[in-house]
């Protein structure tokens, strides 16, 4: 039950891979990026793995809504069937009960799980009252790949959450550019409307 130097699940816990082993708790994020640090650290090829999971929200706190994204750890293997070479790959989860071979999945870039990191980081930021910090990571987040909703999305959280409520609009409007199916844009920017006063 304690496997995997007992880590733990904590959802809400984005540390660099040394913390995660130290702190002995991770969220998948987390984890992934310390499973694929030592998995590479021995000549396995790693990869960062999305998985798109049933659409999950959960409450951080008494008061925000979060939308839960997921991340797992491929290792493509060579196995030997029937006298044919063929690649499989082992999918390391750190909720393994959880995981579904059948969800829709892709690998993705260092660059995009660092992404990723930072933007994680900076709602934890901003979850503690941390606006500096938290617009820190989401540069540095967009810096590594602007392409993606999600963290425009956050970025409009972090203005609106400063009363910068043009900045905030735009933030979502760019979002909802960038990925006009995104139903937690569409959910944060009807918010900022209704705060303003824009019924319509």
């Amino acid at each position: 039950d304690a496997g995997g130097y007992g880590i733990a699940y904590s959802a809400y816990v984005t540390e660099p891979p040394i913390i995660t082993f130290q702190q002995r708790r991770a969220n998948c994020l987390s984890f992934t990026l310390l499973y694929v640090a030592l998995a590479r650290s021995v000549d396995l090829n790693a990869k960062v793995n999305e998985v798109e999971i049933p659409p999950t929200w959960d409450m951080r706190n008494k008061k925000d809504m979060v939308f839960l994204r997921h991340v797992n750890v491929k290792v493509p293997l060579i196995g030997e069937r029937t006298n044919i070479l063929q690649r499989e790959d082992a999918v390391i989860d750190l909720e393994m009960h959880r995981y579904r071979a059948n969800y829709r999945q892709h690998e993705i870039s260092d660059t995009l799980a660092a992404a990723q990191f930072y933007s994680n980081r900076a709602m934890e930021y901003l979850d503690a009252g941390n606006f500096n910090d938290a617009f820190l990571n989401l540069r540095k987040s967009i810096s590594l790949n602007n392409q993606q909703s999600y963290v425009w999305s956050n970025l409009g959280t972090l203005y609106g959450r400063k009363k910068l409520l043009s900045e905030a609009e735009l933030a979502y409007l760019h979002a909802l550019a960038l990925n006009p199916d995104d139903l937690t844009v569409m959910n944060n920017l009807s918010y900022h409307y209704n705060q303003a006063g824009n019924k319509e």
